[in-house]
């Protein structure tokens, strides 16, 4: 009898809990589509950062040849 029951538990806690696991997969999704995107946001920003350093290094060269060059 105490077998039966728990079966019985344990399958209406298996059906109850599926609309639960579905929104978990589908929260879960929508935060790694949401970190991807994060990212590339992320790199896009460090490749801009990156050009205006480059830039900033190379005029300090040539003012520093120019002293020179006096």
């Amino acid at each position: 009898m105490f077998s039966e029951k728990t079966n019985l538990t344990v399958d209406e806690a298996k059906e109850n809990s599926a609309p639960m696991w579905e929104e978990f997969i589908s929260k879960a999704t929508k935060l790694h589509s949401a970190l991807k995107s994060a990212l590339v946001a992320i790199a896009a920003f460090l490749d801009a950062f990156q050009k205006i350093a480059d830039a900033a290094t190379n005029a300090r060269d040539l003012n520093q040849l120019r002293a020179l060059r006096s």
